[in-house]
C-alpha cells in the first residue's frame, strides 16, 4: 500500500485480463499513476502501449498486441477516479 496525499492509503487492485483470441495475458506491473496510453487500430484495436508515472518519472512499457493498424489515438488526459463503494457486513 501506499500513501496518498494526506494520510490517505492507496492500494493496487489487480482486475484480471481480457482480450481476443490468440491473444496472451499481459501485467506491467504496479507503478503510481498512468500518464498515457497509445492504441493503434484500423477496424479494431490492434495494439496498446501506456507510459506509466514511476515515482514522478514516466515509464513507457512494452507495446501489448500485434503490429497492425494504420491510425494511433493518444489519451494523455484522465480524470480522477475514485472508489467510494463500501464494504456492508
Amino acid at each position: 500500500m501506499d500513501r496518498g496525499e494526506g494520510s490517505e492509503i492507496k492500494k493496487r487492485i489487480v482486475i484480471g485480463s481480457w482480450g481476443g483470441h490468440g491473444g496472451s495475458p499481459w501485467d506491467d506491473g504496479s507503478f503510481n499513476g498512468v500518464r498515457e496510453i497509445s492504441l493503434v487500430y484500423s477496424l479494431c484495436i490492434d495494439s496498446i502501449t501506456v507510459v506509466y508515472d514511476q515515482n514522478g518519472q514516466p515509464y513507457q512499457a512494452e507495446k501489448h498486441g500485434g503490429v497492425g493498424g494504420s491510425r494511433t489515438a493518444q489519451v494523455t488526459h484522465f480524470s480522477t477516479y475514485t472508489d467510494n463503494t463500501t464494504k456492508k457486513n
